[in-house]
């Protein structure tokens, strides 16, 4: 310890068996598992009860901790989980190809621009030749 910091010399941590959580111990470097009763939609959860790591419900997609039936606005799915579009996007179909933009933006072939370029014409909030 130096300046009351603990100096971690663990590649990593073991994973906290299902039924508990991991909870931070002061001068540690890894967590305490303790024994938790999850939220009802979470297999195994951390930091919290509701805050899911894995859903019990395999057909649920994971987005911030919370098990959803679908991702929200603003996310696309993949392997489970919801993940952010591309802070351009509003709707994305996966992490490269936008389905709509953020206004003022305009969609050029899947992507999201300030403007079409050249050889383009603007037609509406699209790009085109």
């Amino acid at each position: 310890c130096r300046d009351s910091q603990v100096i971690c010399y663990k590649r990593s941590c073991p994973l906290c068996p299902i039924g508990s959580l991991a909870v931070e111990v002061k001068g540690e470097c890894c967590p305490e598992c303790q024994p938790v009763q999850c939220h009802a939609d979470c297999l195994t959860c951390m930091h919290t009860p509701d805050h899911c790591d894995i859903c019990y419900d395999k057909s649920k997609f994971l987005q911030n901790g919370h098990c959803l039936q679908s991702c929200d606005p603003g996310f696309y799915t993949e392997d489970g989980l919801c993940k952010a579009c591309e802070e351009s996007c509003s709707i994305c179909r996966n992490e490269f190809e936008c389905i709509s933009c953020k206004e003022p933006l305009l969609m050029n072939s899947g992507r999201c621009v300030s403007s079409c370029g050249e050889g383009l014409f603007q037609d509406q909030l699209l790009c085109s030749a």
